[in-house]
């Protein structure tokens, strides 16, 4: 069964800041490591791994290169052809395509019938294409280093996909003779003319286009291949997280998962079922949770209300005559003295101390609502490369106007976790490595 997929944000059109205003991210992506060592929230289909490792041979003669454009290296001119042959599979082939980056992209450069370019791709390719974004995944299990050189892990990889797939010699520069070496050289000839010409410069169904479709697509692992990064991702050196690949690989836990589409639902079904040490982080978890909450709802009830006021601005006052914000405001410093404890062994616990700085002596509505837009103002001007606007215009008596990409017509109580802890991605990798011996 495959899982619901979350959607995350795009970040070509989050230009100026939109994400995490009150700086609370940071936090929880450290407790989220903990638990899940080399994951993040944007990994979802573990078959990236195999296409670094396998596609390493073709982009390894060019390292030291880049394109036409001036901005794009061998391994983001190996994506374009890659992406670019996905897109034309069918909508029959659909979960091949699910979570591909950049696959919109490449949809809209083959209506258009344009060839993919640096200018028709993501605009932060080296770190939203498949390569930046399983890159921390792929350091972890030992397949490639920051320079995308393949490790240990990544050449024995590369062996079991050859072997599987019928291509034993493939990454060998000394075999010349036979498929696998000219398919090999049809690869490099397809990236060297992609760097010199700064796009791609193969159309129709070229070698690589089966190349790509049949041997690399998401969906299709074999079965040794696998088992072999099932084996890496339950590892004892990254624990917990083979516990968490483990529990979750059980039908019933899933069942849960799938039902219930709540990871923090998720955790305290598995709680009783955890080691100590998987227990702690989830508690961690909970705790850095149990204050994010709160802060997130009283944010949302702020541009909320301001929405509802526009024109007019909305003040302090305002804000102190919502019933539901005022109660943040008068449980906000106890919320953090009960999640201290549980915070105190965590990776977190600096974040976390630095936040209650902010929000500790807050007690009425109206000293939440300016804790509330001095720390906004100071996360958006410490986002890079330069800072970032605010979400409210600020009137000269103190007011806020909420600026229309955040205004906001409903502000429900927050039950689930601000943040996602991986474990939706854990399921969707486990979805694709089902067939695992």
């Amino acid at each position: 069964m495959l899982m619901p997929y979350r959607t995350l944000p795009d970040p070509e059109v989050q230009g100026e800041g939109s994400l995490d205003p009150l700086g609370l991210a940071s936090a929880a992506d450290r407790l989220a490591e903990w638990m899940l060592p080399g994951m993040t929230a944007r990994m979802w289909r573990p078959r990236f791994l195999t296409a670094m490792a396998a596609t390493a041979p073709v982009v390894q003669p060019f390292e030291d290169e880049i394109a036409r454009d001036g901005v794009s290296p061998p391994w983001v001119v190996l994506e374009w052809y890659y992406v670019e042959a996905l897109a034309r599979i069918g909508r029959g082939g659909e979960a091949d395509l699910r979570r591909v980056p950049g696959i919109d992209k490449a949809r809209r450069a083959q209506r258009d019938g344009v060839p993919l370019s640096a200018d028709r791709y993501l605009k932060m390719a080296k770190v939203f294409g498949f390569h930046g974004v399983y890159k921390r995944l792929a350091r972890n299990l030992d397949v490639a280093d920051d320079n995308l050189a393949l490790g240990e892990n990544g050449f024995r990889l590369l062996r079991i996909w050859e072997d599987e797939q019928g291509l034993s010699g493939f990454s060998d520069p000394e075999h010349n003779e036979g498929d696998p070496a000219r398919l090999r050289r049809i690869l490099l000839d397809a990236v060297r003319e992609g760097l010199a010409t700064g796009q791609t410069a193969r159309q129709g169904a070229w070698a690589g286009y089966e190349f790509f479709t049949s041997r690399l697509a998401p969906s299709r692992i074999g079965s040794r291949e696998a088992g072999f990064l099932w084996d890496r991702l339950i590892d004892m050196e990254a624990d917990p997280r083979g516990e968490v690949f483990q529990l979750l690989r059980d039908s019933e836990n899933r069942r849960v998962l799938s039902a219930e589409k709540s990871e923090r639902t998720m955790l305290l079904h598995l709680r009783p079922r955890m080691s100590g040490n998987l227990r702690l982080r989830a508690d961690a978890i909970e705790a850095l949770e149990s204050v994010c909450r709160p802060l997130q709802e009283a944010w949302d009830r702020l541009c909320c209300l301001s929405t509802r006021l526009r024109p007019s601005p909305v003040r302090d006052g305002d804000m102190a005559r919502d019933p539901r914000f005022s109660e943040i405001a008068g449980s906000i410093s106890g919320d953090f003295s009960r999640a201290r404890p549980m915070l105190a062994e965590s990776p977190a616990l600096d974040g976390f101390e630095a936040l209650a700085r902010d929000f500790d002596e807050v007690r009425t509505g109206a000293a939440l609502f300016r804790t509330l837009w001095e720390r906004h103002l100071a996360v958006q001007r410490q986002k890079p490369p330069d800072g970032k606007r605010p979400w409210f215009e600020a009137t000269d008596d103190g007011g806020l106007v909420v600026r229309p990409p955040y205004r906001l017509d409903d502000a429900p109580v927050r039950q689930e976790f601000v943040h996602p802890y991986r474990l939706l991605n854990v399921a969707a990798f486990i979805d694709d490595l089902s067939g695992a011996d």
